[in-house]
């Protein structure tokens, strides 16, 4: 059974979770099949009136409350936290959870930061979720990485180093089961340096499926030392100009679907950036997908810079006319999807009249050639 606790609150959430679960307890044999908890507290200052100021909370108090969610939830297998920010409040209670039933756990996703230095994880767990927000010193939870499957990484430090994940001592780091690994890093100073001067672990991959990488500091700490599978369904890869130059020379999976994000080109031209992206395109084999994103809005773009034929997808942020347009969905007839985000068309009228006769013949107006079906 899945649950869904959502709580407002003006100055702390502890006394309303308390109420909560005091309710709750006059049922308890009611919640024995409750396996699944998504806890959501909304902060009603916040939203609004701006930040609360800052109340005490006690290390007793949040223990007390962990151990009645295990009074009455005794068999918690899934847990979600959500919070639209970070809190001294909510972040201490939700860690705290999170430890009290780290034995136990399939599934952890939380969205807020916790404290989780001290959580260790058993080989129950299967999906992990989770993030530092903006604490630069922020340690993960150690987990069985061999029983991963789902696992989800936000904004990670550019010297993360993976032996901390990883609550065994072997290495290489093998995730033996993991499917759908997403790592988001975080964006700063790409010339700061690195404090982790550890060296960073072999990690494999060896039945990995799907992948979500994104840098926007050339990091390519991460893929330098991952071994990924021969075959992968799908590939989706953000950042720089600089680092696909660097990927377009390293060996890639042979892939069904690949998308390519590129939110900046360093100032390079776009011949030059497309000439990248179809030589990754070519290496990696794709059988389907072929999906550009390039979010650069000081781009100059000519539809015969892209060199991409099989091309699915295609997101552009910069400046796009009417006839580029045009140009794009004849020259591509394979693409089914074009979103373009500054669209600028200029003097189109609201009518355009055909001669009934060119030369003598007969116009014959005919559709283009093209898959497009979403624009």
């Amino acid at each position: 059974m899945d649950l869904h606790i959502r709580a407002y609150f003006v100055a702390n959430p502890l006394p309303v979770v308390e109420k909560i679960l005091r309710r709750a307890q006059k049922a308890r044999a009611r919640w024995e099949n409750v396996t699944s908890l998504t806890i959501n507290m909304t902060h009603r200052i916040l939203m609004e009136q701006g930040p609360a100021p800052a109340v005490d909370v006690h290390g007793e108090r949040i223990v007390q409350i962990a151990n009645m969610f295990v009074d009455v939830f005794p068999n918690m297998r899934k847990l979600k936290f959500d919070a639209p920010y970070k809190n001294e409040h909510t972040s201490p209670l939700y860690g705290t959870l999170a430890n009290i039933y780290s034995q136990q756990l399939q599934e952890l996703v939380s969205f807020p930061p916790i404290p989780a230095s001290t959580i260790s994880f058993s080989s129950q767990l299967t999906r992990l979720e989770i993030g530092p927000g903006h604490q630069s010193s922020y340690q993960l939870p150690r987990a069985v990485v061999a029983s991963l499957v789902d696992l989800t990484l936000y904004g990670m430090r550019a010297d993360y180093n993976w032996c901390d994940l990883d609550s065994s001592s072997s290495r290489p780091i093998v995730f033996a089961n993991l499917k759908r690994l997403w790592v988001f890093y975080k964006t700063g100073n790409p010339a700061a340096v690195s404090i982790d001067t550890r060296a960073p672990a072999r990690l494999e991959f060896p039945v990995l499926d799907m992948l979500y990488y994104s840098c926007e500091d050339d990091n390519l700490r991460f893929l330098s030392n991952a071994r990924l599978p021969t075959q992968m369904s799908s590939v989706r890869l953000k950042g720089t100009y600089k680092m696909f130059q660097i990927i377009h020379s390293t060996t890639l999976p042979r892939v069904n679907d690949l998308a390519l994000t590129v939110v900046r080109n360093d100032g390079c031209s776009a011949s030059a950036l497309f000439g990248t992206i179809s030589q990754i395109f070519e290496q990696s084999k794709i059988r389907f997908g072929h999906e550009i994103l390039i979010d650069d809005r000081l781009l100059v773009l000519n539809p015969t810079d892209i060199v991409c034929p099989r091309l699915t997808k295609l997101r552009i942020t910069a400046p796009t006319s009417a006839e580029t347009v045009l140009a794009i969905i004849s020259r591509f007839p394979c693409l089914q999807e074009l979103a373009l985000h500054n669209f600028a068309p200029q003097q189109i009228p609201a009518e355009i009249p055909v001669d009934a006769l060119v030369n003598g013949n007969a116009v014959i107006l005919a559709p283009f050639a093209t898959k497009l079906n979403t624009l």
